[in-house]
């Protein structure tokens, strides 16, 4: 195998096949596979913020420029300040070309979505409530943000499960205002439709950075917006972070899409063929998507890089999955399967799909916001596609080596937020007053003692009679005067 590692040279290979201990030893290949687009949308930030800059001087007009600029499809005797905005007309179009059999499939989709989300409200609307001290009462309650612009990508192809899942995850949390963002393109109807159904309020036809720069900063078509959320091309993540700097909240930076599977010895050739689908699936997103399987069955290895290769060439997307298997793509041979699980931990994928004995035991240990379960003595075949289409929160996860340092999915959480909420009763508002004093003393914060002290005061006229301390002094005279 170290022979054939060699002969890899700059990747020209599709879908290599390494061992674990050989592929440690050489940072090249390891570099490529394990700390994937990890500079791409760094190199983003400049242009990005080049492009907030002039949306934030010219507003609608940048806008349009920039559009007209990176998009050669685009009629500018069409494009233009009139139709930056979606108009109900076009709505009612989208939904004519959409058309009955369309529509009920993205209501069936939105259906399995508001399901989820509402189970996950469910368990975000129960009441906290702790009695601190006596008479001293905490409760947290969930608040939804005010507005939120959804970006989602069209560059390529339309994505409608993007609109309709983060759309219906907002909807959920109670969110009033809901934008939708989309690089202007023909294919629209199905964003639109998904958009609306699931609860969207407003769309616009604005793509990259200079939608991320104008639901920051707002233009004269469109308002600005507390948070924002979407996948989207490396400028548009880049742009994206520079919204979060100017405060911003936003859900993940998101990369490149991922797939990683892990294919344990003695797995069916049903679960073979699936693990290839996996990672077929998400090569198609991009030619900078990635896709790693990760097995501890030489046998394995083989047969899922023939399968992968074989199903490449028959794919209508076949150019772009190919050129994703040959960047950063990978087929890993391990010893046993705590080695695997340990290589997995390693790599953090955005989509992980475990074709092992005993999956339940390892998906939460793999550092992976999104895990499919497929246990080989029983598989169902729970593909990574099938649980994006089912009504799963799949569109917006962490990607790259330190995804596990960000939020994961966008479910309705996302779109709260927490507030927390105090009250004293009469009968407890003397308990504790002492050692919150004694922290005062210990952190130099004489203003937060004498806080206390008007506490005690107030609720004590008998000692307030007594006092003679100059805070004393004033509350007499304030009380006096009333």
């Amino acid at each position: 195998m170290k022979e054939l590692l060699e002969k890899k040279e700059n990747f020209k290979v599709i879908m290599p096949i390494f061992s674990w201990e050989d592929l440690r030893q050489n940072p090249k290949y390891y570099e490529r596979i394990f700390r994937r687009n990890e500079q791409a949308i760094e190199g983003f930030l400049h242009p990005a913020r080049e492009i907030f800059e002039r949306v934030q001087k010219q507003g609608d007009q940048a806008i349009i420029e920039l559009e007209l600029k990176y998009n050669n499809r685009l009629d500018s005797k069409i494009y233009n300040q009139t139709n930056l905005r979606v108009s109900q007309a076009d709505i009612a179009t989208a939904y004519g070309r959409v058309g009955k059999k369309g529509l009920a499939t993205i209501r069936e989709y939105i259906s399995g979505v508001n399901m989820i989300a509402e189970a996950l409200m469910d368990k975000e609307r129960r009441e906290v409530k702790v009695e601190r001290s006596p008479g001293f009462i905490v409760r947290y309650e969930m608040a939804a943000r005010e507005s939120v612009g959804i970006y989602c990508p069209a560059g390529q192809v339309p994505l409608p499960i993007v609109s309709g899942m983060l759309a219906a995850s907002a909807r959920a949390a109670g969110v009033p205002r809901i934008a939708v963002f989309y690089p202007p393109t023909e294919k629209d109807a199905e964003i639109i439709v998904a958009g609306r159904e699931a609860g969207a309020t407003e769309f616009y036809r604005i793509g990259g950075a200079q939608a991320m720069a104008a639901m920051t900063y707002g233009t004269e078509t469109v308002k600005s917006v507390d948070m924002i959320v979407g996948p989207g091309s490396s400028i548009t993540q880049a742009g994206k972070i520079i919204a979060r700097e100017k405060g911003v909240f936003t859900d993940s930076i998101g990369g490149a899409s991922e797939q990683l599977v892990l294919v344990e010895e003695g797995a069916p050739i049903e679960s073979i063929i699936m693990a290839a689908r996996d990672i077929l699936t998400e090569c198609e997103h991009g030619e900078t998507s990635a896709g790693v399987v990760i097995t501890n069955s030489e046998n394995i290895a083989e047969k899922i890089q023939t399968i992968i290769l074989e199903m490449a060439e028959i794919e209508q997307r076949g150019g772009v999955i190919k050129a994703a298997l040959r960047k950063s793509s990978a087929i890993i041979v391990a010893k046993l399967v705590e080695e695997m699980v340990a290589i997995a931990k390693e790599y953090k994928g955005e989509h992980v799909g475990l074709y092992i004995k005993d999956p339940q035991k390892y998906a939460l240990n793999i550092d992976s916001p999104s895990v499919s379960l497929n246990p080989i003595n029983r598989p169902g075949l729970m593909s990574t596609a099938r649980a994006n289409y089912g009504g799963t929160f799949h569109c917006t996860l962490p990607t790259g080596p330190k995804g596990n340092r960000q939020p994961g999915s966008t479910t309705p959480r996302m779109f709260l937020r927490e507030v927390e909420i105090m009250e004293m009763l009469p009968q407890g508002a003397l308990i504790g007053l002492d050692v919150c004093e004694d922290l005062a003393r210990v952190e130099l914060l004489p203003s937060h003692r004498n806080a206390m002290l008007a506490t005690r005061l107030l609720n004590d006229r008998s000692l307030l009679a007594t006092d003679a301390s100059p805070l004393g002094k004033i509350i007499k005279k304030v009380l006096a005067k009333r």
